[in-house]
């Protein structure tokens, strides 16, 4: 008697393999487009939240803000985006499908830390749940 596989036996197995992969890979696929909406509103709200700290720590003895663009969003060092000095920016970048809306500058002030406006921030990807942050004078939060 001889040990060891037969073709028949190598074939049904990888064939088998074949067949569980081709129904399982969509299922992983569609969980991790689903993340992405997910991953999205924690990279906002952990920058939204280490601007606060540097404000409330007067880091540079400045203001901190986060400005939302379209693929990206940047913690910025002052009070106005426009009048920064970008060289202290830190530039996060996002997913380019996303849709961002909502508050497009947050400032929060040195040493109290508070927020410059109280409101939300929508991130949305089609087909996918919404995810929402929401802003107080004293909070960052989300849905």
């Amino acid at each position: 008697m001889k040990k060891g596989f037969t073709l028949v036996e190598l074939i049904l197995v990888i064939a088998i393999i074949a067949l569980v992969s081709a129904f399982t890979l969509p299922l992983f696929t569609s969980i991790q487009e689903k993340s992405s909406t997910i991953v999205a509103r924690q990279h906002v709200v952990s920058t939204l939240r280490l601007a606060k700290v540097y404000a409330h720590t007067m880091k540079y003895d400045t203001d901190w803000g986060v400005h939302m663009a379209d693929t990206n969003m940047t913690l910025f060092r002052g009070n106005d985006y426009a009048l920064r000095d970008a060289s202290y920016d830190e530039i996060i970048i996002l997913d380019e499908q996303l849709i961002i809306t909502g508050e497009s500058d947050v400032i929060f002030s040195k040493s109290t830390g508070a927020s410059s406006v109280s409101g939300t921030i929508r991130i949305t990807k089609a087909g996918h749940d919404p995810q929402t942050v929401l802003i107080s004078s004293s909070t960052i939060s989300y849905q």
